[in-house]
C-alpha cells in the first residue's frame, strides 16, 4: 500500500468492533486515507459519517464555511476599503483552501480588484511554511494592505513574522485569520477571525 507512513494509525483500526465510523477529511486531509478507511468500512457493512465533502455512500456533514469567510472578506473590502489585499491559502488542491480562494476571488472580482494568482501564497494551513511565505511578502517589497489567511494558525504565524520586521498589526497591514481556534484568544491584538 502506498500509504505514507504518517497515517500508518489507519490501518490499526478493527473493523469488527467499530459500530460507526467518523471522518473528519480536515484533519486527515488524505484523500487515499479517506478512501481506504471508506472501503474497509463497507468491506464490513459499517456506516460512515464524513465531515466536509460528499462522498458517495456516506453520511456527508459539509459546513457553510464560505458564508462567514465571504462576510469577513466583505468587511474588509467594503468597510475599510482596502484594495490591496493577499490571500495566504492553506495547501495547494485542498478542498477547504480551494473554497476559501474561491470566496476570496469572487468578493474581489465584485468589488472590480485583481483576483488571479499573483496575489495568493501557500502557508499549507501551518505556522512554518506560513512565516515562509509572510516572508517572500515581505521580501517582495509589495507589502499587502491586508492579508487574508485561510485559518488561524497561519495568520498568527504571518502576525510574529510581521512583528520581527518591525510592521505593526493592524496599523501597518491588516492580517484576518479564519476559524475561531482557542489560541487566538491570546494573541494580541485579538486576531479577527
Amino acid at each position: 500500500n502506498s500509504v505514507d507512513t504518517r497515517f500508518y494509525i489507519y490501518s490499526l483500526m478493527d473493523f469488527s468492533i467499530i459500530d460507526v465510523v467518523i471522518i473528519s477529511q480536515e484533519t486527515i486531509q488524505n484523500e487515499l486515507v479517506i478512501q481506504t478507511i471508506i472501503q474497509n468500512a463497507r468491506n464490513f457493512d459499517i456506516p460512515v459519517i464524513i465531515l466536509g465533502e460528499q462522498y458517495e455512500g456516506c453520511i456527508n456533514i459539509r459546513f457553510d464555511q464560505e458564508q462567514g469567510f465571504e462576510a469577513m472578506v466583505r468587511h474588509i473590502i467594503e468597510d475599510h476599503h482596502l484594495t490591496n489585499l493577499h490571500f495566504m491559502a492553506g495547501m495547494r488542491n485542498n478542498s477547504f483552501s480551494d473554497h476559501r480562494k474561491e470566496v476570496f476571488f469572487k468578493v474581489m472580482r465584485e468589488n472590480n480588484l485583481p483576483a488571479d494568482e499573483s496575489i495568493v501564497s501557500y502557508g499549507d494551513f501551518w505556522s512554518v511554511p506560513a512565516e515562509e511565505a509572510t516572508e517572500k511578502i515581505i521580501a517582495s517589497g509589495k507589502l499587502p494592505q491586508a492579508i487574508i489567511c485561510a485559518n488561524d494558525i497561519m495568520a498568527i504565524a504571518a502576525c510574529q513574522r510581521l512583528k520581527e520586521y518591525g510592521y505593526r498589526v493592524p496599523d501597518d497591514i491588516i492580517v484576518t485569520g479564519f476559524d475561531g481556534i482557542e489560541m487566538e484568544k491570546y494573541h494580541s491584538p485579538r486576531l479577527t477571525t
